[in-house]
């Protein structure tokens, strides 16, 4: 199983100076096997020069010679290229391109060879000293072969490809012409440098932070990194007699595939958490939090939790943000994709539970809510207060503080 290395610092991606449009899209890492290629994957193809700058395979022009495109993606401080990248979205105008792949595999099941696709299903070709686009995949031309990067330089291997018919011949970075098909395809001169494959294993989405400074998320098979300046919390709820405990366990800004949390950040902003694809998941083998009863769909869904009440994340316009029932009767209810809803079963929660608010929570604290059915089961003669310590009508609904304790009247 391999491990991915990521190295996150500010303006630097592992020794790789990320430019300003190189901040959202994806996160990429080198293909260290020849065989470590699924049909489906996307990569792109990456090279640098002697003075350490470094190239992505950008949009196709034949108007130059055939040529792709060099994108300059940044500079690398070492004499090699970085074991991750991240890139803006893929495939616009001037910008890298992302290759979709096609595993080919002989009849015993070994990897034969690629090809590759744009985004517009045409294929990269090989004609000479040249690439270009193709249509179809009828020729030997289009067909590509992994071959394992043989590099002391190299603090890990790396994999390039090769023409299948001429196996000497290498997609290739070819200043100032960009990239084409050459057979030298080594670092240290000024043309030839091989282009070597970076897998994409992340994706970048937009989580909406609301004026209230909650969200909820949600992925099953997908680990997830939260950028900088946001926290997520498990809620986690118990019932010790009539008192409820709502507690709030903060998990940092790594969260397992399968963990639906609460995240708070500034309110009003955009972050772009990175969501790890399926296979980079299963690889880091991270475990889901356990003891927390949020729960979560990929797709727009009903819950489908059993018998119980369900409540969703809410800013009420009097109690503020918390969990309050998303229909009448706290009913399952249409569950927006990669979102939580907090679930409490039957056994453990009163139909006169519609409300869960936690304004007053801190970080892995608790806040302490108390079921009243009638305020006729209260003692009366003493003062009742709301939450900014007013004065408030006993007979009011709402949360109201009595004795010390924060009660939901009924």
């Amino acid at each position: 199983m391999k491990k991915f290395i990521v190295c996150l610092m500010a303006g630097v991606l592992c020794g790789l100076g990320v430019s300003a449009q190189s901040t959202l899209g994806g996160l990429y890492q080198v293909v260290t096997s020849t065989t470590d290629f699924a049909t489906g994957d996307t990569i792109i193809l990456v090279s640098y020069d002697a003075e350490k700058k470094v190239y992505a395979m950008g949009t196709y022009d034949s108007k130059e010679g055939n040529a792709f495109h060099a994108v300059n993606i940044g500079t690398t401080t070492a004499d090699c290229l970085p074991p991750t990248i991240t890139l803006d979205a893929a495939n616009t105008a001037g910008e890298v391109y992302e290759y979709k792949v096609i595993v080919h595999k002989t009849k015993g099941g070994a990897l034969d060879y690629v090809n590759l696709q744009d985004k517009d299903g045409k294929y990269v070709q090989a004609d000479g000293t040249s690439l270009k686009l193709s249509n179809t995949a009828s020729s030997t031309l289009e067909k590509w072969v992994p071959y394992l990067l043989d590099n002391d330089n190299f603090p890990y291997e790396a994999v390039c490809l090769k023409y299948y018919m001429e196996g000497m011949k290498f997609i290739s970075y070819t200043p100032p012409y960009g990239f084409k098909n050459y057979s030298g395809a080594s670092v240290g001169g000024a043309y030839y440098m091989r282009a070597y494959c970076y897998k994409k294993i992340a994706t970048n989405e937009t989580l909406r932070i609301g004026d209230t400074g909650y969200a909820t998320m949600y992925y099953g098979s997908n680990d997830v990194e939260l950028p900088d300046g946001t926290t997520a919390y498990t809620i986690n709820v118990t019932k010790e007699g009539d008192k409820y405990k709502l507690n709030r366990s903060s998990i940092g800004t790594t969260v397992p595939h399968g963990t639906a949390v609460v995240v708070k950040g500034e309110p009003n902003t955009d972050y772009h958490p990175t969501i790890y694809s399926a296979a980079a998941t299963e690889a880091k083998g991270l475990a889901s939090v356990e003891g927390n009863m949020l729960y979560g769909t990929d797709t727009e869904a009903m819950q489908s939790n059993g018998d119980g009440y369900y409540f969703k994340l809410t800013n009420h316009a009097t109690k503020g943000v918390g969990f309050y029932w998303g229909e009448n009767d706290g009913a399952a209810f249409t569950n927006k994709a990669h979102k939580a809803y907090l679930f409490l079963p039957a056994e453990m929660a009163p139909a006169s539970i519609s409300d869960i608010p936690f304004s007053s929570m801190e970080e892995d604290g608790v806040t302490l809510v108390e079921e009243v059915r009638s305020p006729e089961t209260q003692d009366m003669t003493k003062s009742v207060y709301d939450l900014k310590g007013c004065r408030a009508d006993a007979k009011g609904k709402g949360l109201r503080i009595l004795n010390g304790k924060k009660l939901i009247m009924k």
